[in-house]
This record gives structure tokens, sequence and C-alpha cells, in this order.
């Protein structure tokens, strides 16, 4: 789960990098999913998604959500999720693709996919 804002450029950076593992790994069970926290998303997020040709979904965060996740204060902040629903891992600031990848075929491998 990655928690960005179009307005934030290290979180512009990493997107192509949760676009190649959600089309890499998408198959063997992991999901990508993008919560945005623009104010205006609903009228910038179609073009957004287009535009950086997103393949996850993307979804507006609430209050709730936002507070749910520890009050998210800084962007971009990216939790990595178990299949159990546990936190394997929280980053605060841009992660790659090479630190995400080794935990998330780990995590994947411990579920037996």
């Amino acid at each position: 789960m990655n928690f960005f804002a179009t307005y934030c450029p290290p979180c512009r950076y990493e997107i192509p990098d949760f676009v190649k593992l959600q089309q890499e790994l998408g198959p063997k069970g992991f999901q990508v999913i993008g919560v945005s926290v623009d104010e205006n998303g609903e009228k910038i997020l179609p073009y957004f998604v287009e535009k950086l040709q997103i393949n996850y979904p993307v979804l507006l965060a609430t209050t709730k959500v936002l507070r749910d996740y520890g009050n998210i204060y800084a962007l971009p902040q990216s939790f990595l999720i178990g299949k159990d629903q546990t936190i394997i891992k929280h980053y605060i600031g841009m992660v790659t693709e090479h630190e995400l990848r080794p935990l998330i075929e780990k995590a994947l491998d411990k579920n037996g996919n």
C-alpha cells in the first residue's frame, strides 16, 4: 500500500517501480494499492493514472484511513502487508523496486506462491 500525492516528486519517481512490481509479481499474488492524499484527487487522478500508466488500483484516502495507518504525515509512505494482514515493513520516504522485491518474494514464497 503506497500513500502518495500527485504534487510530490519522490512519489512520482517511485511509481514506475510499483508498476513494474505489479506487472511482474501480480500473477504470483502480489497487489499494489495506491492511496492518494490529494484534496482534488477525483479531478486529477484519472489523468495522472493514465499519464503514468499505473496498472494497479488507486484509491482516495479518507481521514479514517490516514488515522488508521498512523497519521500519514510525510509522503511517500509505503506499507508491505502480508496475506495475514500484518505489516511486514513500513517505509517513510521513497522506496525502490530493489528494496522491495526481496521482501515481496520472500512473503510470496512463505505463502506458497
